[in-house]
């Protein structure tokens, strides 16, 4: 399975790569409330553990760095990490905020394949996670808009598909070649 995990200090590096005129690094998050995102064509929404707790997530390759929000933040039990810059985050209204700290190595579980996930700490309205372009590019994962489908390649060559709440629908699935496997 592939895994990623960064140490503070890359976590400080990455966030430190996208300096802003040392006015801090800077990202985007397109965050949208769960029942515009069960319509919008661009986003892939479900619920799924993260360190085994459920939490309502939001796949958007719109935003650039994946996020968790402060209230779900504490419910992990990891220690937040302090950025050395912070980090703005400009949301889809204009408006900006900023995260200051960062979860490294949380463990996102996708229909039991489990991958490693940092999560910069952000005032979130409808969802507990953003999953972001950092995560979904190592990964080299396909989000499949009009389908509400998750594709994520395994190292044995597999592909774990994950759909994610359609209007009316809340069940997770996947692959044929993966469900064969547990039959």
């Amino acid at each position: 399975m592939h895994q990623h995990s960064t140490t503070a200090t890359e976590a400080v590096t990455l966030a430190e790569s996208r300096n802003n005129g040392g006015n801090g690094a800077r990202g985007r998050a397109f965050t949208i409330g769960a029942g515009d995102a069960r319509k919008d064509g661009n986003v892939v929404t479900g619920t799924f553990s993260i360190n085994g707790i459920l939490a309502t997530v939001l796949f958007d390759a719109g935003a650039d760095w994946s996020y968790v929000s402060l209230r779900f933040s504490r419910q992990l039990g990891l220690t937040l990490i302090p950025l050395e810059t912070k980090h703005v985050v400009e949301l889809a209204d204009g408006k900006s905020i900023e995260a200051s700290h960062v979860l490294l190595g949380c463990k996102l579980n996708l229909m039991g394949q489990v991958f490693d996930i940092d999560l910069l700490c952000i005032t979130l309205g409808s969802f507990d996670i953003v999953i972001g372009m950092d995560w979904l590019s190592i990964h080299r994962a396909d989000v499949l808009c009009k389908e509400k489908i998750v594709c994520v390649p395994l190292p044995n060559g597999e592909s774990l598909s994950v759909q994610g709440y359609r209007s009316g629908a809340t069940v997770n699935i996947i692959s044929s070649m993966k469900a064969q496997k547990c039959l």
